[in-house]
């Protein structure tokens, strides 16, 4: 397929995964927009929680507070949301998950990391690589401000979190 600079051209990174994995799975999702028989409940796990700190940290930029219970609620409606059926793991449930999300998102909460004033969250951003090559489309997760007052960016974990019981 030829890439022209009369239309947008999209590709996710699961799209991409996708692809590498099964052409075929790829050509009726993303090409023909059949839905998923099922969401695996790792994946729609990522999500929730990953919403959930977009979520505390878009209450920090608006100078609201998000409290622990606010957050766990918002995974479970989100989860409660999902479309296809969500596909568990053996010996896992919905209310183990959402106990994971919980203890995740306390620890997310009780790290200090970010102290600095929030200036954005979910940013999208645009560049422009060269004549004729579609641009980058993206979207930073926070940008901050430090207390030496530059400027840092930072990505919500995406990959899969591992709890022990310590954590």
């Amino acid at each position: 397929m030829a890439i022209t600079t009369d239309r947008t051209v999209h590709l996710s990174h699961s799209q991409v995964s996708e692809f590498t994995r099964c052409p075929r799975k790829y050509h009726l999702h993303y090409r023909l927009g059949l839905p998923a028989a099922f969401c695996p409940s790792g994946l729609l796990f990522r999500s929730v929680v990953h919403e959930a700190i977009a979520r505390y940290q878009q209450a920090r930029l608006e100078g609201k507070e998000a409290h622990l219970s606010d957050l766990v609620a918002a995974c479970r409606e989100r989860w409660d949301a999902e479309g296809p059926p969500v596909r568990a793991k053996a010996g896992e449930s919905v209310g183990l998950l959402m106990r994971k999300a919980e203890r995740l998102l306390g620890c997310y909460l009780s790290n200090p990391h970010s102290a600095g004033e929030v200036l954005a969250v979910e940013e999208p951003f645009t560049v422009e690589l060269c004549p004729g090559v579609p641009p980058v489309r993206g979207v930073i997760d926070l940008v901050e401000r430090t207390a030496e007052g530059g400027r840092k960016s930072a990505t919500f974990p995406r990959h899969i979190w591992t709890l022990t019981s310590e954590s």
